[in-house]
């Protein structure tokens, strides 16, 4: 009877390799080769026996060999993502709390009419234009990328520049499907526009920018407006803005 158990060496070896890949693109790539290379070598076979069993039943045992082989692979990746997705919802919780912890630290800063329910940002340079906010969730794209752009030495701002990716995570997380309403979010660093492409690339999709910042809305179906808005939209729930607009990332696309 021919052994069709994963092989544990090959499975730690793998695991070994895995942990090589910095980037989850490189780790696919390999994965991809793993599976596919014994896959065309396993159609081969399989064809050579059904064409000439008796010349060709010799292969067999390899066809096993490589059946096991992508059977280890599967099952490697399979540890690999539950892994993956557990440290990501640590990761998660993490980052959530830091985050709720800054604003804590600073809501005297940012936050100054927190019980009145709107919030009150006063900008330098543009004659302390006033900008009220109703909270109906915490605005934290707007409350972050202001800090950012107004006190580039902050802790949220460090906190933006330092871990970009959580940074981005958080927001995508927090504005999903929400209005994220602003004023110059971080138009000097770009960092409204960063936070939009973040979305819009977790959620699959892909958008092009042009001299005036805006997204050409012949490419997309669904973008009625893009750029200032100027009236009320009937639907913004289909609406993608970047700066000095209202944002909100579209739940359907």
């Amino acid at each position: 009877m021919i052994d069709l158990k994963i092989n544990n060496e090959e499975i730690l070896t793998l695991q070994k390799r895995i942990k090589e890949f910095e980037e989850e693109r490189e780790l696919i790539r390999f994965i991809q080769h793993e599976i596919n290379a014994p896959l065309g070598a396993m159609n081969g076979f399989t064809q050579i026996l059904n064409e000439d069993y008796e010349n060709g039943k010799e292969l067999i045992p390899r066809l096993y060999s490589l059946s096991r082989k992508i059977t280890s692979v599967n099952e490697v990746m399979k540890t690999f993502y539950k892994s993956k997705e557990e440290l990501s919802a640590e990761a998660s919780k993490k980052r959530t709390s830091k985050l709720a912890e800054i604003i804590k630290e600073n809501s005297e800063i940012f936050l100054p009419n927190l019980k009145n329910r709107e919030i009150q940002i006063y900008h330098r340079n543009e004659a302390f234009s006033k900008v009220n906010y109703e909270l109906t969730d915490m605005l934290l794209g707007t409350i972050i990328g202001d800090t950012v752009k107004w006190n580039p030495e902050g802790e949220i701002a460090k906190f933006a520049i330092n871990d970009k990716d959580e940074f981005y995570e958080i927001l995508f997380e927090n504005y999903y499907g929400k209005e994220m309403i602003h004023s110059n979010i971080g138009l000097n660093s770009g960092l409204g526009t960063k936070i939009i492409d973040y979305c819009i690339k977790k959620t699959g999709f892909e958008i092009e920018h042009y001299k005036e910042k805006m997204i050409d809305p012949s490419l997309y179906s669904k973008v009625r407006k893009i750029g200032k808005i100027i009236q009320p939209i009937k639907d913004s729930s289909k609406i993608i803005g970047l700066h000095g607009t209202k944002i909100v990332i579209p739940k359907v696309l």
